[in-house]
């Protein structure tokens, strides 16, 4: 239909009259396209501040960064001034920072801004976005690897818990412990690098830093109260079954019953206290392995549960009572966590 066309035409700007074009008009057409275009972009970009200027949220953000601009550039400065003293004075200027931007009506909108200030720009003032990001990435990990060896080291079974609920328990903690220094081991490059150009003192070179002289050797002399919390509830389990065993067998009348001749395997008492031990082995050996070796009590507590698991191999394992508690009562005489690596 013609009048599309022309509509069309009308509305691009075109005309639709083709006997005026030509060689001419063609070269005036372009020019005039050209500035077609730029009168768009300025239309654009004087709607678009209109729009700013009307926004709420953006009147609301104006306002708030020009309030709080010095408090803004006062921790940029602290940022930009820190000089790797330790991680602790690394942590006090990220929780700062962090309480200040988290009182910001729009942080991120905000720190653009102070990006772009004309008041802090190429300044000790403006704001130091890489090296934040540094602090930041090293503190959280900081952070995470102290809780964790934290845990660990208070750890304890909790009153009346199941076997079942320590055992997972202890693997849950080790898990974390792992988890954490895994993360380190796979940063330990980019962490170096940020003490390099930031000085943000998390990994230093010979490993000279609090990580490596500290936290690290804490992780690992705190994971043994993971071993020793599986290994005690072990061993309490398998007295359990040794006396559940033996009320089953009072109970059992004196003459024989019938035996059901299809019914389903249950694992005897040996076996599952084979499968209970055996599975202690195989936690302390990853502690073992995550910490290079097992503390004085955690190793003499591990000779008691192997000594253990070869009475019920021979089958001269005789449950008793007053052992079973007091293999839990291990958990309450505060062990030494000294790793020794042998």
């Amino acid at each position: 239909m013609p009048e599309v066309k022309a509509a069309l035409d009308k509305v691009e700007g075109r005309s639709s009259d083709k006997g005026k074009a030509g060689a001419a008009a063609g070269s005036s057409s372009s020019s005039s396209s050209g500035s077609s275009d730029d009168k768009k972009k300025e239309m654009a970009a004087a709607l678009t501040a209109e729009l700013d200027a009307k926004s709420p949220h953006k009147r609301a953000v104006q306002e708030d960064f020009e309030a709080r601009l010095p408090d803004i550039e006062e921790h940029a400065q602290a940022i930009s001034a820190f000089k790797g003293v330790s991680m602790e004075a690394c942590a006090q200027v990220y929780d700062g920072a962090s309480a200040m931007l988290a009182s910001l009506y729009d942080s991120t909108a905000e720190l653009k801004l102070a990006e772009k200030s004309e008041k802090s720009e190429k300044s000790e003032k403006s704001w130091p976005a890489a090296k934040w990001d540094a602090m930041e990435s090293c503190t959280l990990l900081y952070r995470s690897m102290q809780h964790a060896a934290a845990e660990a080291a208070s750890f304890s079974p909790a009153a009346g818990a199941s076997f079942r609920s320590t055992a997972a328990s202890c693997q849950a903690g080790l898990d974390k412990l792992s988890g954490v220094c895994v993360k380190y081991g796979m940063e330990e490059e980019a962490l170096l690098n940020m003490w390099r150009q930031h000085k943000v003192p998390f990994k230093m070179p010979n490993k000279q830093g609090v990580v490596d002289k500290v936290l690290v050797p804490r992780m690992k002399q705190a994971s043994m109260q993971y071993a020793l919390g599986h290994m005690a509830a072990s061993m309490q389990e398998v007295h359990r079954l040794g006396q559940q065993q033996q009320q089953q067998l009072a109970a059992a009348p004196a003459a024989g019953s019938k035996v059901r001749r299809w019914a389903a395997k249950v694992p005897s008492c040996k076996e599952r206290q084979q499968q209970v031990l055996g599975d202690a082995v195989r936690f302390v050996f990853k502690v073992h392995q995550f910490a290079g070796g097992l503390s004085e009590a955690a190793g003499t507590v591990f000779r008691q549960l192997a000594a253990m698991l070869q009475q019920v191999e021979q089958g001269t394992f005789v449950a008793d009572a007053d052992a079973a508690a007091a293999a839990l009562q291990l958990l309450l005489v505060g062990w030494k966590t000294t790793v020794q690596v042998e």
